[in-house]
Protein backbone atom coordinates (compact mmCIF):
# COMPACT_ATOMS: atom_id res chain seq x y z
CA UNK A 1 0.00 0.00 0.00
CA UNK A 2 1.44 3.29 -0.91
CA UNK A 3 1.03 6.46 1.27
CA UNK A 4 -0.12 9.90 -0.09
CA UNK A 5 1.36 12.64 1.69
CA UNK A 6 -1.77 14.44 0.76
CA UNK A 7 -4.32 12.56 1.69
CA UNK A 8 -2.91 9.93 3.73
CA UNK A 9 -2.38 12.02 7.29
CA UNK A 10 -5.62 10.46 8.67
CA UNK A 11 -4.30 6.87 8.38
CA UNK A 12 -0.95 7.67 10.05
CA UNK A 13 -2.26 9.64 12.58
CA UNK A 14 -4.48 6.91 14.02
CA UNK A 15 -1.55 4.73 13.69
CA UNK A 16 0.72 7.31 15.78
CA UNK A 17 -2.44 7.53 18.42
CA UNK A 18 -2.81 3.91 18.44
CA UNK A 19 0.71 2.91 19.50
CA UNK A 20 1.01 5.77 21.99
CA UNK A 21 -2.43 4.69 23.43
CA UNK A 22 -0.90 1.34 24.36
CA UNK A 23 2.45 2.08 25.72
CA UNK A 24 3.08 0.87 29.31
CA UNK A 25 3.57 4.77 30.87
CA UNK A 26 0.51 5.43 28.99
CA UNK A 27 -1.35 2.48 30.52
CA UNK A 28 0.31 3.11 34.30
CA UNK A 29 -0.91 7.27 33.96
CA UNK A 30 -4.54 6.09 32.67
CA UNK A 31 -4.85 4.02 35.87
CA UNK A 32 -2.83 5.81 38.20
CA UNK A 33 0.28 4.52 39.40
CA UNK A 34 4.05 4.76 38.09
CA UNK A 35 4.81 3.06 34.47
CA UNK A 36 7.77 0.53 37.03
CA UNK A 37 4.91 -0.45 39.19
CA UNK A 38 3.24 -1.56 35.96
CA UNK A 39 5.22 -3.30 34.40
CA UNK A 40 6.49 -4.95 38.03
CA UNK A 41 2.86 -5.96 38.30
CA UNK A 42 3.05 -7.46 35.16
CA UNK A 43 6.26 -9.25 35.19
CA UNK A 44 4.39 -10.83 38.60
CA UNK A 45 6.84 -9.31 40.86
CA UNK A 46 4.22 -6.83 42.11
CA UNK A 47 0.50 -7.07 43.22
CA UNK A 48 -1.86 -3.77 42.57
CA UNK A 49 -4.67 -2.84 44.68
CA UNK A 50 -8.07 -3.92 43.79
CA UNK A 51 -8.65 -0.47 43.18
CA UNK A 52 -5.97 -0.65 40.57
CA UNK A 53 -7.29 -3.97 38.96
CA UNK A 54 -10.64 -2.52 38.20
CA UNK A 55 -8.83 0.48 36.96
CA UNK A 56 -6.42 -0.88 34.87
CA UNK A 57 -9.21 -2.92 33.02
CA UNK A 58 -11.56 0.19 32.81
CA UNK A 59 -8.12 1.71 31.27
CA UNK A 60 -7.69 -0.97 28.83
CA UNK A 61 -11.48 -1.07 27.67
CA UNK A 62 -11.02 2.38 27.04
CA UNK A 63 -8.36 1.88 24.92
CA UNK A 64 -10.05 -0.68 22.72
CA UNK A 65 -12.72 1.82 22.22
CA UNK A 66 -10.07 4.81 21.48
CA UNK A 67 -8.36 2.41 18.88
CA UNK A 68 -11.62 2.33 17.00
CA UNK A 69 -12.28 5.70 17.12
CA UNK A 70 -9.05 6.12 15.84
CA UNK A 71 -8.87 3.94 12.87
CA UNK A 72 -12.90 5.19 11.88
CA UNK A 73 -11.64 8.93 11.48
CA UNK A 74 -9.41 6.99 8.67
CA UNK A 75 -12.30 6.24 6.49
CA UNK A 76 -13.93 10.03 6.39
CA UNK A 77 -10.77 11.14 3.94
CA UNK A 78 -12.82 12.88 0.78
CA UNK A 79 -9.70 11.72 -1.14
CA UNK A 80 -9.91 8.21 -1.04
CA UNK A 81 -10.09 5.40 -3.64
CA UNK A 82 -12.31 2.03 -3.49
CA UNK A 83 -8.62 0.73 -3.84
CA UNK A 84 -6.80 2.44 -0.74
CA UNK A 85 -10.06 1.42 1.26
CA UNK A 86 -9.93 -2.14 0.56
CA UNK A 87 -5.88 -1.44 1.09
CA UNK A 88 -6.49 0.25 4.53
CA UNK A 89 -9.44 -2.42 5.72
CA UNK A 90 -6.80 -5.07 5.12
CA UNK A 91 -4.34 -3.02 7.08
CA UNK A 92 -6.76 -2.22 10.06
CA UNK A 93 -7.83 -6.05 10.12
CA UNK A 94 -4.29 -6.70 10.74
CA UNK A 95 -3.76 -4.59 13.15
CA UNK A 96 -7.25 -5.03 15.07
CA UNK A 97 -6.28 -9.17 15.53
CA UNK A 98 -2.66 -7.77 17.06
CA UNK A 99 -4.47 -5.52 19.18
CA UNK A 100 -7.03 -8.09 20.00
CA UNK A 101 -4.98 -10.79 20.89
CA UNK A 102 -2.27 -8.46 23.34
CA UNK A 103 -5.36 -7.28 25.30
CA UNK A 104 -6.85 -10.90 25.56
CA UNK A 105 -3.71 -11.46 26.79
CA UNK A 106 -3.34 -8.65 28.87
CA UNK A 107 -6.92 -9.44 30.19
CA UNK A 108 -5.69 -13.28 31.09
CA UNK A 109 -2.44 -11.79 32.42
CA UNK A 110 -4.51 -9.20 35.13
CA UNK A 111 -7.10 -11.99 36.25
CA UNK A 112 -3.98 -14.72 36.84
CA UNK A 113 -2.00 -11.91 38.91
CA UNK A 114 -5.60 -11.07 40.86
CA UNK A 115 -5.64 -14.88 41.64
CA UNK A 116 -2.03 -15.11 42.59
CA UNK A 117 -2.58 -12.44 45.10
CA UNK A 118 -6.04 -13.39 46.40
CA UNK A 119 -4.43 -17.33 46.95
CA UNK A 120 -0.84 -15.58 48.45
CA UNK A 121 -3.39 -13.17 51.22
CA UNK A 122 -5.92 -15.92 51.94
CA UNK A 123 -5.11 -17.97 55.25
CA UNK A 124 -3.35 -21.24 54.97
CA UNK A 125 -5.72 -23.78 54.17
CA UNK A 126 -8.62 -22.05 52.52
Amino acid sequence: MSLDPATDNAFRDAVRRVHKMRTQRNIAKRVGVRHETLNRFLKGKQALSPKSLAALRRALDDIDRETAEAFSAVTHSPHISDREVKERVVVVERVDGRLRNEMTELRQLIENRATENRQKEAPDGS
